[in-house]
């Protein structure tokens, strides 16, 4: 299952409702990408400096963390992908070289609630992408290439996608 949405949406929060709910195995590319910098590898080094631009990370780099994390052994009864793929090409390859998600999540809020909670996340969780320049780069970022996953995953027949909003109790 992919769990879509922009920055601020609860990805994170909602991927480890159900992971522990379910049993899913919860794989995050914006965590995987934070370990590979906090361990100060080369692509760790490499990423870093494309994500305070509030850019995406090349899609070789992220397709190869995804797949070394879905290929580890777990017990789960699937995988969630958070945060990824976060454009076409990147859900393209990820569905030629894995395989499509059998459902799409799309998460959604108004960008103002949005802004509100990053910049409280900023406050209180310490991330360093969590500032008003790059959380402004972050949603234009969003729109531009994220947000057309949705609507190519909407056009195919693979993937089932269901739109959840703030409106939704726990979200």
């Amino acid at each position: 299952m992919d769990v879509a949405g922009g920055p601020g949406t609860g990805k994170g929060t909602q991927c480890s409702r159900m992971a522990k709910e379910f049993g899913f195995k919860h794989i995050s590319i914006g965590e995987l990408l934070r370990e590979e910098m906090e361990r100060g590898t080369l692509v760790g080094k490499e990423c870093s400096e494309i994500m305070k631009d509030g850019k995406l990370v090349p899609l070789k780099l992220t397709l190869e963390l995804i797949i070394k994390a879905i290929k580890a052994p777990n017990n789960s009864s699937g995988y969630l992908l958070d945060g990824f793929p976060r454009a076409t090409n990147q859900a393209r390859a990820f569905q030629k070289q894995v395989r499509a998600p059998t459902l799409v999540l799309y998460l959604h809020a108004p960008q103002q609630v949005l802004l509100q909670r990053l910049m409280q996340r900023g406050l209180i969780g310490g991330r360093t992408d969590d500032n008003p320049a790059t959380i402004r780069k972050r949603f234009i970022t969003f729109k531009k290439e994220s947000l057309p996953v949705v609507a190519f995953y909407e056009k195919t027949s693979i993937s089932v996608v269901k739109k959840v909003g703030p409106d939704c109790s726990d979200y």
